[in-house]
Parts: structure tokens; sequence; C-alpha cells
């Protein structure tokens, strides 16, 4: 199915540095020590109690599982990880009245200020704000210790990636979903600055046709140096095609400590059912990283980016997870899980000495 191209009212300058101001919170990478991972379960547990299972499975062990369920799943989540054979202890379970499955998009992100210490920032979530989400916010910080810090940005957290060390990646849907805020480039980039400790900003713009206009449906970090895009054949996909190419030269053209991003493009299933599915959408657990699989669509993609992961992290463990029956409702692994950071993370600089965008500008932020 064609797509055409939609114009999208955006700064030019497909990158940026902040503006200088004190940074008080680090967020960390992904792929850096975990404290555990939350799993939203509301209607997981009940309508896909198979790939429930096999995540749970898969991590058991090497994280510590928080599933935040409806009370009524919490009973049948115990006893489906009983029939698996799976200790009692494989999981947690902490009950909210209704949430939403889409854990990364409204569970608070979590972050380390100067010390060492973990905090919780809350972004702002109008079309997903609920009495029930709000209910989470006292509920996480209770199970973490963490406070609760409160975003002055309108963003789901699917819709930004940090490297652990002041790059930070959104796309371009920033800028209408914080234009009631009055909040222009600069602003957006203070915020982000101040709160995810970010020297460096790259906003790319979004696939053609997706609804959520989210990030890590072709994007993710896997060190601060290094970085997956999707790909699309020009044959099968053109208009996307031509956004994933040139997401991947705006991120090449960064730098971090180390020198530049190293970017690896992965393939992107075909859309064949008009859903939109990524092996960039995945999960750490600590030394563990998920992969989603999408089995009947094209077998040989699903084994080429376990390949693709497998080669780029030599010393962890990549596991497929069929998510066939999930897909159909436009998420993955990342957009169900989120990340907690362990507060023993050795706290470090944002580092980076910034980076000239088009716009010219250049900068740097230490935390």
């Amino acid at each position: 199915m064609k797509r055409k191209s939609q114009k999208r009212p955006h700064p030019p300058s497909p990158h940026s540095a902040p503006p200088p101001v004190a940074a008080r919170w680090r967020v960390p990478g992904e792929f850096e020590p975990q404290e555990a991972l939350i799993i939203g379960c509301a209607c997981l547990i009940r309508n896909m109690p198979q790939v429930f299972v096999n995540l749970v499975r898969a991590i058991q062990g090497r994280v510590r599982i928080v599933c935040l369920v409806n009370p009524e799943d919490e009973v049948l989540g115990e006893v489906l990880l009983a029939a698996a054979g799976l200790p009692k202890k494989a999981a947690e379970f902490h009950r909210l009245s209704s949430v939403s499955m889409w854990a990364r998009d409204w569970c608070p992100i979590p972050a380390l200020d100067a010390r060492g210490q973990s905090s919780l920032l809350a972004l702002e979530l109008r079309h997903l704000r609920t009495a029930a989400n709000d209910e989470a916010e006292p509920e996480l910080s209770r199970i973490f210790s963490s406070p609760i810090v409160k975003v002055p940005l309108t963003l789901e957290g699917g819709n930004i990636l940090c490297n652990g060390e002041g790059l930070c990646v959104t796309s371009t849907t920033i800028f209408p979903k914080n234009s009631t805020r009055n909040l222009d480039q600069q602003q957006i980039g203070g915020v982000l600055a101040t709160y995810f400790g970010a020297t460096q900003w790259a906003y790319l713009d979004p696939l053609s046709g997706e609804s959520t206009g989210h990030i890590d449906l072709f994007c993710s970090f896997l060190a601060a140096d290094l970085v997956v895009v999707g790909q699309y054949p020009a044959n099968v996909d053109p208009v996307n095609a031509v956004i994933l190419d040139r997401a991947a030269e705006i991120l090449g053209s960064l730098k971090t400590s180390t020198g530049p991003v190293r970017v690896v493009r992965v393939p992107m299933p075909p859309p064949v059912d008009g859903r939109f599915r990524s092996y960039t959408n995945v999960a750490f657990a600590n030394r563990t990283l998920l992969v989603p699989l999408y089995p009947g669509i094209d077998d040989h993609l699903d084994r080429r980016a376990l390949s693709i992961y497998r080669e780029l992290m030599p010393d962890r463990e990549v596991i497929g997870i069929d998510i066939m029956e999930m897909s159909v409702l436009g998420g993955g692994l990342h957009c169900m899980t989120s990340n907690v950071c362990s507060a023993q993370a050795e706290p470090k600089q944002a580092g980076g000495s910034g980076s000239e965008g088009a716009s010219g500008r250049s900068g740097s932020v230490v935390a």
C-alpha cells in the first residue's frame, strides 16, 4: 500500500545542541546496568498469555521483573507461570486499577542525579492521561524508592532514546505535541538538557503512515556510540526508505566521547497487513537482549535480524521472542516494557563536545 509523504511543521535543522544549562539528571542508556524491567500486563496476560510466559521465561533470574496488572489478571498470571514450570518468585505482581499495556509510554523514565541516586521523570501524556495512570506514579515511586520529578514536556516514553552520555533522539512529532505549551525548539532543548542531561538532540522524521510517530519503531541504541536504524528496500516502501536513510545519515553525523556514532541498518519487516513491525523495538534485560520475531511474515528476515544483533553484541545473549499475535496492535517489546536503571550505576558526566547542526549552533552541557 502506497503512503504519501506527510508535511510536518518543524525547524529545518535535524540536530542541534541544547542551550548550555546545568543538567540535574542523567538518563542512562538502556544497555547500562538495570535494577528491573517493568512489563505492562493489562490485556497481555488475558489476551496474549504465551507472549507473557515467553517473556518472563527468557529473562527470569537475569533482572527483577515487575508486572503491572489489573487486579483480575494477577491470579491468572501466577497460574500461567506455575503451569509453565517457572518459580513463584520469577516475577512480582503489582496491582493498578487500570493501565495501558504500553508501559514504555506512560511509565516515568528513570534517571540518576549527580550523586548516582535515582529519580523517576514523569512526562505529560495528554492523550494517554487517565486517573489510573496518575495512580501509577506514586505506586512506582514506592516500588523503586525513587521520587517523582514532573517534566514540563508533552511526550511519550516511546519517543525518546538516550545514549547515556548526552545524546537524545526524538521524532519531529515533539514539536506539534508541545505547541500548546508555546515551547519553541530552544525551549524544548532546554528541558531535555535540564532533565535528560542532553548535550545533543537529534529529531528525526517519523515513519510515514504510522500513527504513533515514535522513534523506537525504527531506532535503538546498543551502546553509547552504536545505534541500529531500520531499513526498507525502495521497492517495498519508497517513502519510508528515504525517511530511514535520512535518519541514518543524521545519526551518523553525530559525535560521542569515543568518536562518531556507528550506524548499523536492520531490515524492517514488510507491512503486509498495513501494520508496522520492527526489529529495533527491542528490550534489554541486563546481559540479555530480547528481539521481536514475526513468524509467517518473513522467516529469513527474522533470522537475519537475530544474526545482526548477535554479531554486534557477542557478549550478550540475544533471544528472539515471537510477538506476532501482539504486533497486530502496532507495538513491540520495547513498547510494552520500561527499563529501570540501577541506582548503583557509577555517576558520569554527560559527555560530548556538542554537535554543530544545520542551524550552525553548537554547545555542551556538563551535569
